[in-house]
């Protein structure tokens, strides 16, 4: 059942988008017991839809809430009952840039925060993952010892730092300084609270 609801989410979605449309939907979470619970209290939620993305694994919808300037993301396979509303959407001039490489680099590192340039070194079996994550027009040089290394513009976040710590080492920061020490800080307030 789970993927054909994901086909009919991608389809509203899709439609909303191209007839410049709003779009309504359930939006839920697994308790533990893999049970659904539903967000604002199985209320629907109706957002302007700007754009969707695959990224590790997920199907995600970007959009606008209704008055709001600040992008919002979903997961499709957590949306449920998506319909295409009679109201138009309103209007954002980023609804345009979307479908840019560049957009979806930024974006879909899902990374929330002012860009910045970044040097990180890292192992090479993580070069699918790097590629997966910032667009395949980054430079890779190989450095002494195997590790590659790259410079992305990168909105440096919690989010950035999660990733990093999750490739247990093999992603390190090189520069700037200023980037390695907000991580430092980052990892010691996870430690200093477990």
């Amino acid at each position: 059942k789970g993927s054909s609801s994901l086909i009919y989410n991608v389809d509203a979605i899709e439609r909303g988008i191209e007839e410049n449309k709003q779009i309504s939907f359930l939006y839920f979470d697994y308790d533990e017991k893999h049970k659904k619970v539903y967000r604002k209290n199985g209320d629907r939620y109706t957002v302007n839809p700007a754009f969707m993305v695959w990224n590790r694994d997920n199907y995600y919808m970007l959009c606008f809430s209704n008055g709001h300037d600040d992008m919002v993301t979903y997961r499709l396979d957590k949306m449920e009952n998506v319909k295409v509303e009679e109201a138009e959407r309103e209007p954002h001039p980023e609804y345009e840039l979307f479908n840019t490489e560049e957009y979806r680099k930024q974006v879909f590192s899902m990374f929330g925060g002012e860009l910045e340039e970044v040097t990180i070194q890292f192992d090479k079996e993580l070069l699918s993952d790097i590629y997966d994550k910032f667009g395949t027009d980054i430079e890779i040089q190989r450095k002494y010892g195997g590790a590659l290394e790259t410079t992305l513009s990168v909105q440096v976040s919690k989010t950035f730092f999660l990733w990093i710590v999750g490739t247990l080492g093999k992603v390190k920061i090189i520069e700037p300084n200023s980037v390695n020490e907000r991580f430092d800080s980052f990892v010691k307030e996870i430690t200093d609270n477990y």
